[in-house]
């Protein structure tokens, strides 16, 4: 391999797999881009990190709400960390396999408890909180020397809680009094994709596709003192977490340099939950649903700077899931920049770390009964958030 190409696959494992996260209420439930980078890096590796997003959201009640009018919203985002996790063996010249975890779903909101009761009731407000787990499982074959093949099965677990409090869902009469909790819950499904190297020029590109995974859903349904769920003929609650397709791709484009871009789709349209007695007594609303796909973009580039220090910048662009938005995350898609770095202090092993800014679209929430119209409960505006990643990579 000519020295340029070793350049250059020393910047590879910083440029695809640094910055793995996205703000969970910037697209759906979305934390992580369920990158597949640490599988496609040669030879034996081992990574491990984190990251941690501070976001803020605030937003004003709509001066033609009944209730409310005008009232101001104080933060309603939690901040969050997630996990992440990568190993890879290369059994053979051919054969590898691989094992990552991350957290890929996931939110943590509370609306404040507001003298108006729009998001809240008795001293209690709506807030949400669902977090998922995935363990995937790769085993990858070399067609040649620049074509891969990979697949296997991915494992995952869901839990999650929600009070829904105040006029925003229909009062004490309606939902304003409403619980679920979601007993842990796990289902399988797939991936599989196709990566291609010209290690010469440093290129190399992947497509990965997910594909959705089912579960049955055991629901714990509350509204007001009567537990929903514990009546006659109460049927199981299915939901589907969306199926994903990533396309990632870096070139070098200039001694030391490299470029690198990945685009992403995920199927939030066709996600939707609607739990039984909600459904029933709402003439069949869901809880939660995404009005459009997700598409994001993020373009950047990277550099070494130094024998141990590489530097990348970067741009993202997420389009959102359209509106109304979700009380869970009410913004609508993002812009953000970023920073990376990564030292490595001896040829196998690395430290990285990043930062990012988002600026989020705003968002409005509506009503089943406002849908369709110009009338909405509340909007959000100017919500922003800064997301920090730490990662620690071993190649043996």
């Amino acid at each position: 391999m000519k020295k340029t190409a070793l350049v250059h696959y020393i910047l590879t494992s910083m440029s695809l797999s640094l910055l793995p996260f996205s703000l969970a209420t910037a697209a759906g439930l979305e934390r992580t881009t369920q990158s597949v980078a640490a599988f496609l890096q040669p030879n034996n590796y081992f990574e491990a990190g984190i990251s941690v997003l501070s976001p803020t959201a605030e937003g004003q009640v709509s001066p033609n709400f009944p209730v409310g009018a005008n009232a101001e919203i104080s933060n309603i985002g939690k901040g969050y960390y997630a996990p992440f996790a990568g190993l890879k063996f290369q059994l053979t010249d051919r054969l590898a396999f691989g094992l990552l975890y991350d957290q890929p779903f996931g939110t943590d909101s509370e609306y404040p408890v507001q003298q108006a009761p729009v998001f809240s009731l008795n001293g209690e407000a709506t807030q949400a909180e669902v977090s998922t787990e995935n363990l995937t499982m790769l085993l990858g074959y070399k067609l040649n020397d620049r074509f891969q093949i990979y697949a296997g099965p991915a494992y995952q677990t869901v839990s999650a809680s929600a009070k829904l409090r105040g006029y925003a869902n229909g009062g004490p009469a309606a939902f304003g009094l409403y619980n679920i909790e979601v007993n842990d819950s796990n289902g399988v499904g797939w991936v599989t994709g196709l990566s291609y190297e010209i290690p010469e020029i440093a290129l190399k590109t992947s497509l990965t596709y997910r594909s959705k995974i089912e579960h049955d859903l055991d629901i714990k349904e509350t509204r007001a003192s009567a537990v929903l769920s514990d009546l006659p003929n109460t049927g199981k609650t299915t939901i589907e977490t969306p199926q994903s397709v990533n396309l990632d791709l870096q070139t070098g484009i200039a001694h030391n340099t490299l470029a690198f871009t990945q685009l992403r789709w995920v199927n939030w349209k066709d996600f939707t939950i609607q739990p039984y007695w909600f459904g029933k007594l709402s003439n069949g609303l869901n809880l939660l649903e995404y009005p459009e796909d997700q598409y994001s973009v993020t373009v950047g580039v990277a550099r070494k700077l130094h024998e141990k220090f590489v530097g990348s910048v970067s741009l993202g662009w997420d389009s959102g899931t359209g509106e109304p938005v979700s009380m869970l995350g009410p913004v609508d898609g993002y812009w953000n920049v970023g920073l990376g770095a990564k030292f490595s202090p001896a040829s196998n092993y690395d430290i990285s770390l990043g930062v990012r800014y988002f600026m989020f679209g705003d968002g409005k929430i509506q009503s089943a009964s406002q849908k369709g119209t110009d009338n909405y409960i509340a909007e959000f505006k100017d919500s922003t958030a800064w997301a920090y990643a730490l990662k620690i990579a071993y190649k043996f």
